[in-house]
C-alpha cells in the first residue's frame, strides 16, 4: 500500500521540493507544530504528493527520528510563502 496522497494545488513540484516550511497540522490527538522540509513528487496528470519531513523527538521506534507528514488536500491548500526575509520559505496551517 502506498503512503502517497495526491492533491491538486497552485504550487508546482519545483516551487516546493526541498524548500523549508514551518507547519501546524491537525493530528489524531490534537496538533503538531514544527519546522521541516517539503518532499514532493508529481504524477503524469500534474497531481502532487506533498510530504513535510521533520525530525521528531521522543520517537523510540525511529532510529533517525525522521518523520514524514503526508499532506491531504486541506493541508495543501494551506501552503503559503512566508514574507520576504524570513528564514523559512513557506508556512502551512499557520
Amino acid at each position: 500500500m502506498s503512503d502517497k496522497i495526491w492533491v491538486q494545488t497552485k504550487w508546482k513540484l519545483e516551487d516546493l521540493h526541498t524548500e523549508s516550511v514551518q507547519f501546524k497540522l491537525p493530528v489524531q490527538d490534537g496538533e503538531v507544530t514544527g519546522y521541516g522540509q517539503f518532499v514532493v513528487t508529481a504524477d503524469s496528470q500534474g497531481m502532487l504528493s506533498i510530504d513535510i519531513r521533520t525530525r521528531l523527538t521522543g520517537e523510540p521506534d525511529r532510529k533517525d527520528g525522521m518523520h514524514d507528514f503526508h499532506l491531504n488536500q486541506w493541508a495543501a491548500d494551506q501552503i503559503e510563502r512566508n514574507p520576504a526575509g524570513s528564514e523559512v520559505k513557506f508556512r502551512c496551517g499557520l
